[in-house]
């Protein structure tokens, strides 16, 4: 079916029915849709390649939800731009495979040299076969590409979440282990000490007097134990 009208007429295009539409595949897609959506398969691979690596990055390294947030924009995005495309997109699944495998090797800990093979492997598979199916050169050679270098990342990353994971707490009740104060008042096992200039209840083994220096060594609810320890300087 397409439009037509007599030469020089002014009146509005009449419908053929039954004639072949002069509209090109690429128009006939982006009519009845947002059109700022990237379209080029390789710009879609490049949005959900962006989106694995920050949402890599939020699990090993919490940004407080920035570089997570971005990922799920790009996801959407990217899986959105796909499903307006007339190739196959169902490769990208496999993507999503390796990112969750990814995600569970960086979440366990665990540097197990096949395993991160798999995923690599999926992420390959899918990337590229994307590109196949698609018949696009260009996107076949970013898969190749980012096959690659996504595996070499993950190495630091796995690193670097395990260095944040040895850190003392920052937060919460863990977070006062270790700290030294000063007990201001005790009776029978129990009493109150001066933690960082905020006043806490006690409890110790020990037999203690106001004056005392202390550590904490441990905690139940919100009564912390403490030990004998050095002044506070």
């Amino acid at each position: 079916m397409v439009l037509s009208r007599p030469p020089g007429s002014m009146e509005p295009p009449a419908v053929v029915p039954g004639a072949p539409s002069r509209l090109g595949p690429h128009r006939r897609r982006t009519l009845g849709r947002m059109g700022w959506l990237p379209e080029a398969p390789a710009v879609v691979l490049v949005a959900l390649t962006l989106s694995a690596a920050l949402f890599l990055i939020e699990v090993a390294l919490p940004t407080l939800g920035v570089a997570g947030f971005t990922s799920l924009a790009l996801a959407v995005v990217g899986f959105n731009a796909a499903g307006d495309q007339d190739h196959p997109w169902w490769p990208l699944l496999l993507v999503i495979a390796a990112v969750c495998l990814w995600t569970i090797l960086l979440v366990g800990q665990w540097a197990a040299p096949a395993s991160q093979l798999v995923a690599a492997g999926l992420f390959a598979a899918g990337s590229v076969g994307y590109g196949l199916l698609a018949r696009d050169p260009a996107t076949v050679a970013l898969g190749v590409a980012t096959s690659a270098a996504l595996p070499f990342c993950f190495g630091p990353l796995l690193r670097a979440a395990s260095r944040l994971r040895q850190l003392p707490p920052q937060l919460g009740m863990e977070a006062m282990v270790g700290r030294r104060g000063t007990v201001v008042q005790w009776a029978d096992g129990a009493g109150t000490v001066r933690l960082d200039g905020s006043l806490w209840n006690a409890r110790s083994r020990l037999p203690l007097a106001p004056g005392t220096a202390v550590v904490v060594e441990g905690f139940t609810a919100m009564t912390v134990h403490v030990a004998l320890g050095a002044p506070v300087p």
